[in-house]
């Protein structure tokens, strides 16, 4: 319970993102899907033996998914134009027109995700357990399956919520690239 609470927190409102009377919100809402992929990575690389490698690089291949695929706001040139952000963001100076991203956007984006959202929630949540407990996975194949299936519950609400990512679809090329790069990323964390 307390990754599954604290990814959402720290994804989105530790740095300030949300004012205080929103964080409980945002917390629940977002749970499901922050919280189960930073679940779901901690599981896979407790289980496999993987460690903080294939953590960190299943946490880059969240973060391309969410940013990519779910949100959208890797090619979303006005995903922040209503926000405090958009005023100090380099996303134009920083555009990378064939990719259709924002450079500067990219390494926000993503490395909230791999800081902020999986590797900074499991690292606290671990430095509570005893040294035994932090090694072991947590969960059995029912608790798995329920977890990821609230992650793609979660992951489809945000998709469905047309607010955050204000009417726009990424094209067809830049859906398969971040597919592709996701994949690439899983692929190189499942290696021995």
């Amino acid at each position: 319970m307390a990754l599954l609470l604290l990814a959402p927190w720290a994804a989105e409102c530790s740095w300030g993102g949300f004012a205080g009377t929103d964080m409980l919100l945002v917390v629940v809402v977002l749970a499901p899907m922050y919280g189960g992929a930073a679940i779901l990575i901690r599981e896979a690389a407790r289980r496999t033996g993987g460690g903080w490698p294939m953590i960190v690089l299943l946490a880059a291949g969240f973060g391309v998914i969410q940013a990519g695929l779910v949100d959208q706001s890797l090619f979303n040139p006005d995903f922040l134009a209503d926000t405090e952000f958009a005023e100090i963001s380099a996303a134009d100076a920083t555009r990378v027109p064939v990719l259709g991203i924002s450079a500067q956007e990219a390494i926000s984006f993503l490395g909230n995700h791999v800081a902020l959202t999986i590797c900074a929630p499991i690292a606290i949540v671990e430095t509570y357990l005893s040294p035994a407990r932090r090694l072991r996975p947590w969960l059995r194949l029912p608790g798995l399956v329920g977890v990821t299936i609230l992650y793609l519950l979660g992951s489809l609400l945000v998709f469905t919520d047309d607010s955050g990512r204000k009417g726009f679809l990424a094209s067809p090329g830049q859906l398969v690239g971040a597919t592709a790069v996701a994949l690439g990323l899983i692929v190189v964390a499942a290696l021995p």
